[in-house]
């Protein structure tokens, strides 16, 4: 059984009905914050005594910095930057014409199996993996910076805990010590998150 997860992590990025990405040979940092935290305040009373009056369970952010060239391809920049339109002269312009807010689901997995290119594949039976999937999430930050003559893109998603219909946008996935597989994902689309 493995200590604990270090040096590598495979992230997969996918827009609702489309493609799972794979993010990690990009990637130089990723951190997540709120996750599953349930705030509670104290209300003290008269007698030296607390009642605890709880909150609503907070969001889910994702944050990750990496490296990018704009050379790997259309589907990547228009999963951040906007709308892909082709050209005649064989380029392909983005503008930011469209006011929608996308949706996206992030796949973060850890695993034994070192030869796994994405977050979203099945683990083998006696491999071990641990994967964390956020789903219905919104691109709130995209931050670029050439600081350092180095260009990099800094960029985060955020998660609701719950959808409207109380339906969870989070799941964690672990078949350690177990010896099983760890099954693959589905496709995100408007009716299947995982």
């Amino acid at each position: 059984m493995v200590d604990f997860w270090q040096e590598k992590v495979l992230v997969s990025i996918a827009e609702k009905n489309g493609s799972d990405i794979s993010f990690q040979a990009y990637l130089e940092e990723l951190s997540t914050m709120g996750f599953g935290n349930r705030p509670m305040d104290l209300i003290p009373l008269l007698n030296q005594g607390y009642l605890m009056k709880f909150g609503p369970e907070e969001k889910t952010e994702i944050t990750m910095k990496g490296r990018f060239v704009g050379a790997h391809g259309a589907s990547v920049n228009k999963l951040f930057f906007g709308e892909v339109t082709y050209t005649s002269g064989g380029y392909y312009m983005i503008t930011s014409e469209t006011y929608t807010r996308k949706l996206y689901r992030v796949v973060i997995l850890y695993t034994t199996k070192t030869d796994m290119t994405s977050a979203t594949d099945e683990v083998p039976a006696g491999y071990e993996g641990e994967r964390y999937v956020f789903a219905n999430g919104v691109l709130t930050a995209n931050n670029l910076s050439f600081s350092d003559r180095e260009f990099t893109c800094e960029f985060t998603f955020e998660f609701a805990p719950r959808d409207r219909d109380g339906s969870p946008n989070f799941m964690i996935q672990d078949n350690i010590g177990t010896g099983a597989k760890l099954p693959a994902l589905n496709s995100y689309t408007d009716s299947t998150k995982w």
